[in-house]
């Protein structure tokens, strides 16, 4: 019984660690640092400038400690829950069981190799990789790419079944491995833990080499692949071995040959591969303990020898944040930034992949040619809206608020992003739980693009697809097209001349709020005590013209209807008044101060709560779609935003905005959480046993319920703006913690 009970208090560690954990940041220590980037003693001194990537977790001890001395992790060891948690734990290692468990964890040896661990990860963890790290990443996305597109190249081919998709897929993939067999490369990794004690870092290494070289008596090649090599000032134990060393006679490459797009694709990657070398090597450099990962010992023999990354132009971006107390930087640099993005050589490639597709199809000559000229106009017009990227680098540090960040985001950027303030941000109902808001791009030239490429996709469906069908299915096609099409140029014409000068203004907000309530929100469920509330979804759009938007709704309804008209014309008898309940009637408009609602109603057999509707709510500023009236006439209400942290002010111009009310939600889930509890403590009466609330003056299940619910609550929000400063795209974002009975900070 007591090791069940221990399983099943595990239930209970998770969530108390990790809510413990939240409110690690509350209480803040006086700065340690000082000065801009160049005087911190961390790794980024001797990182070398041409990174690709580098981040770097600082003060995670502190943080642990801060943890340990908040009033959040008080009450939770206080918790009966917890605290039967921890006598199960020491009683199932008393036990005959856990006998060889508590001698090992008593073990003076491990109890050292503990405290090391714990030191590893105490000051700074970082990890750096070269610019070999790049090409390794393309050839990463091109491989997936292919993977992806295998099965859509196999349908187009006409030269796999049905079953034979993983076919395509591992045709392509070999391929393309071989098309860019020069970037398959071993890159430097490096990953560094900064360590108070060197002298046991060398211990715990030396104790590592000893079970090593144990082992070599049973599998003597260790000794071939294992040993001490010298690098810079440090010295490394290291393991290297090499594609050679792979049995590749004892591999089915023939099969692999089977599938081959080009013969030799296969006999090229695997002599690539034989070539290769891998080096793991494990030292101390100094105060760190390094683990490397390589083609050789070079990059390790370079440390600190020329310019480190904290001379790079884009840090001085973060010597404003060096005082602060820093516990988080990263790079990535605009070479690596670059290949991530989809660029110019990624639609280049996929116009390749589909023109060689197109050569091995059975298409005429003619529609080879016509297919060719299509793909390669695609592709251009894809460039046209592709943007180039750009390095980016971060910094995060406590303050007495929490835990603050901020970004920089170089490249290429749309006109529109960051040029004004985000004023929807108004109509988000004041502080709801979730807001996600921004600007983007509404314009004629992007439809007619979209518009363009429907067209010609249409027009091979009708060239190649409608050859193959039935004489008799060619014959509904085209009775339903000839209907359709005047529809679809009535479509067009509003999408055109009326929505999109309508939603000129580009703006969009997601919202979720939960002030929705209800004792029963549908007919199956039982009727509650008390009124329970529901998440609300919402999107926001922000409005140019309300009387262009109207006249477009209206005009889609009327689309809509004609083209069920033609359904219902088509279809049997039998299915004719069915097919018509598909009609939309005219919405119910309820009007306000700021607006109108124009909403329809549940059918009366969905049992629905009455509160419920289908809903666009619509003022001269921004047009609000929700699924109830009273949650569409908060967000026309024009409502200053009251979430605070970096959002306190949002008059200025911002790219981008986002809000989560964390304590709010859980809020909102409390009323669901104790009603769960209640049913529960009800049906198992052994869980108030379990929990330790059955002993006299004890906390009851629902009061540890709901201290369990406070300390979630110490994470109490996360706010992030984004902004253009110098052309540069700059995010600031801030987790904002409360310590249980702590005051409000001030915004």
């Amino acid at each position: 019984m007591g090791m069940q009970h221990v399983r099943q208090s595990r239930r209970w560690a998770l969530p108390v660690v990790l809510l413990a954990a939240i409110a690690a940041c509350g209480v803040i220590s006086q700065p340690v640092y000082a000065g801009p980037l160049d005087k911190l003693d961390i790794s980024l001194q001797w990182v070398p400038a041409d990174a690709a990537t580098y981040s770097s977790s600082l003060r995670l001890g502190e943080q642990v400690k801060i943890v340990a001395k908040s009033r959040a992790w008080a009450a939770v060891k206080g918790l009966p829950a917890t605290q039967r948690l921890v006598q199960e734990i020491r009683n199932a290692l008393d036990s005959p069981q856990g006998a060889m468990a508590k001698m090992f964890l008593e073990n003076p040896e491990v109890k050292k190799g503990l405290a090391f661990l714990g030191d590893m990860f105490s000051r700074e963890v970082f990890l750096y990789a070269d610019p070999a790290a790049i090409d390794a990443a393309e050839l990463f996305q091109k491989l997936n790419t292919m993977r992806s597109f295998g099965q859509l190249t196999a349908l187009a081919s006409g030269e796999f079944g049905p079953g034979e998709a993983s076919r395509a897929q591992a045709q392509l993939m070999l391929a393309t491995l071989a098309e860019n067999i020069e970037l398959l490369k071993v890159p430097n990794v490096i990953i560094g833990f900064r360590v108070k004690d060197q002298a046991l870092a060398r211990e715990e290494i030396a104790k590592l080499e000893a079970g090593v070289n144990g082992l070599a008596f049973m599998v003597p090649d260790l000794t071939k692949i294992a040993k001490r090599q010298k690098a810079g000032d440090g010295d490394y134990l290291t393991f290297t071995v090499s594609g050679s060393m792979i049995p590749w006679d004892e591999l089915p490459l023939d099969v692999l040959r089977q599938m081959e797009a080009n013969k030799g694709d296969v006999d090229k990657i695997v002599n690539k591969v034989k070539k290769t070398t891998l080096v793991l090597a494990l030292g101390v450099r100094k105060d760190y303990l390094l683990l490397a990962i390589g083609p050789s010992m070079d990059c390790l023999a370079q440390l600190g020898k020329g310019p480190s990354l904290a001379g790079v132009p884009e840090m001085k971006k973060l010597e404003k944040y060096a005082d602060r107390r820093i516990v988080a930087i990263s790079y990535v640099s605009k070479a690596m930034a670059e290949r991530m993005a989809f660029s110019a050589a990624d639609v280049d490639g996929l116009v390749r992949m589909f023109q060689g597709v197109v050569k091995e199809s059975r298409l005429t000559s003619d529609q080879k040619a016509k297919v060719e000229k299509d793909i390669r106009e695609l592709g251009n017009d894809l460039k046209r809206l592709s943007q180039k990227a750009g390095a980016v680098v971060g910094a995060s540090f406590l303050t007495d608020r929490g835990t603050e960040s901020y970004s920089y985001a170089w490249g290429e950027r749309s006109p529109e992003t960051g040029a004004k303030p985000l004023g929807i941000l108004s109509h988000l109902g004041g502080q709801p739980i979730l807001a996600i808001a921004g600007r983007g791009r509404s314009s004629v030239s992007d439809y007619d693009l979209a518009v363009k490429w429907i067209k010609k996709a249409h027009g091979y469906f009708e060239e190649f697809a409608l050859p193959e069908m039935r004489n008799e299915e060619r014959e509904i096609y085209k009775k339903v097209m000839e209907k359709l099409r005047p529809l679809a140029q009535r479509c067009d014409a509003a999408t055109r001349n009326k929505l999109i000068p309508a939603l000129a203004d580009g703006q969009v907000a997601l919202v979720l709020d939960a002030k929705l309530k209800s004792q029963q929100f549908c007919r199956e469920m039982p009727k509650l005590d008390k009124a329970m509330p529901m998440i609300e979804p919402a999107l926001v759009l922000g409005v140019s013209n309300a009387e262009q938007l109207k006249e477009a709704l209206a005009e889609y309804r009327e689309i809509w209807n004609a083209g069920v008209e033609v359904v219902q014309e088509l279809a049997p008898p039998s299915e004719k008044e069915e097919i018509a309940r598909f009609k939309l009637p005219k919405p119910e408009i309820a009007k306000s101060a700021s607006g109108a609602v124009h909403f329809y109603p549940p059918p009366a057999d969905w049992g629905l709560d009455k509160q419920f509707a289908l809903c666009l709510g619509l003022s001269d500023r921004v047009a609000a779609f929700t699924i109830s009236n009273r949650h569409a006439e908060r967000l026309l209400k024009a409502t200053p935003l009251a979430v605070g942290g970096v959002l306190s002010d949002t008059s200025r111009p911002l790219a981008m905005a986002v809000s989560f009310d964390w304590a709010g939600l859980v809020d909102a889930a409390t009323p669901w959480i104790e009603l769960g509890v209640t049913e529960l403590v009800k049906a198992e009466p052994e869980v108030s046993k379990f929990l330790g609330s059955s002993e006299p003056g004890k906390p009851s299940v629902m009061d540890q319920v709901r201290t369990v619910l406070d300390v979630l609550k110490t994470m109490r929000s996360v706010t992030m703006e984004s902004h253009l400063e110098d052309g540069v795209l700059v995010s600031h974002s801030l987790v904002e913690i409360r310590d249980i009975g702590a005051p409000a900070s001030k915004n």
